[in-house]
């Protein structure tokens, strides 16, 4: 049995039908203010416990008690896409951060892609997906451990830009199984984006850094990818088995 709804606003409060075991939103976020919003939909099935990467339905009947649930969302190809993740244009970046590395850990406990739409797609090289930084996460998009494959619309049609000042990292890498980027551009935007100096830090202004190890890397592949305007590696590889 599938249930669609419009948008996951509407799917967080919709009474939803007994033996219900699959739900299907039209788009992420409620449309109807912005027709750019017309994507982001997906599949959602029942799970047990808060998704990585879906949402809580909470649902309060008149004179009963509350019903909760948790729905996944489910995969119905190679990729994700950020967009299905929460992420849009006009997000705050702390907001879209975090949706694009939702999607990013959980794509790679399932070796799944993620997608990343044509366009600047702007990213917090200081901090990340955090409300502050922190020196064993740095900035940008992270990886500890597993599968990620990141692919852009082409060279000249996906930029990942940065838009963070001390910036230090656009991709960082402790180690997994396979770290796949490709299809894109990486743009530091240094130096309109300052990074720190050589005393203060040791990774500023990376494209794609792998260092910090809690393990080995099993392999990096990097295709039809241009990497500009850093403030020091493109791709550096430091003190990290690969």
């Amino acid at each position: 049995m599938i249930e669609e709804y419009l948008c996951v606003d509407d799917a967080k409060v919709a009474e939803i039908p007994a033996g219900t075991i699959w739900i299907r939103t039209l788009y992420y976020h409620d449309p109807s203010s912005d027709s750019a919003k017309l994507v982001g939909g997906a599949l959602y099935r029942q799970v047990d416990s808060a998704a990585i990467l879906g949402f809580t339905n909470t649902y309060n009947p008149v004179g009963g008690s509350t019903v909760t649930s948790y729905w996944e969302i489910y995969s119905e190809g190679e990729a994700i896409t950020i967009e299905q993740a929460g992420w849009f244009s006009s997000n705050a970046l702390l907001d879209n951060m975090k949706a694009i590395q939702s999607a990013v850990v959980f794509a790679s406990t399932r070796k799944l892609i993620v997608d990343f739409p044509a366009g600047i797609v702007p990213l917090d090289g200081y901090k990340g997906n955090q409300a502050t930084f922190s020196a064993s996460r740095l900035g940008g998009i992270y990886m500890d451990g597993g599968y990620v494959h990141l692919r852009g619309r082409g060279i000249d049609a996906t930029i990942l830009r940065n838009e963070a000042d001390d910036w230090r990292s656009m991709i960082f890498c402790r180690g997994g199984d396979a770290l796949i980027v490709e299809n894109l551009t990486i743009d530091g935007n240094w130096p309109e984006k300052t990074t720190p100096l050589p005393a203060q830090a040791a990774i500023r202004g990376e494209g794609i850094i792998l260092g910090q190890a809690t393990g080995p890397l099993g392999a990096l592949t990097v295709q039809n990818v241009k990497i500009t305007r850093t403030g020091h590696y493109g791709i550096g590889v430091q003190n990290i088995a690969v």
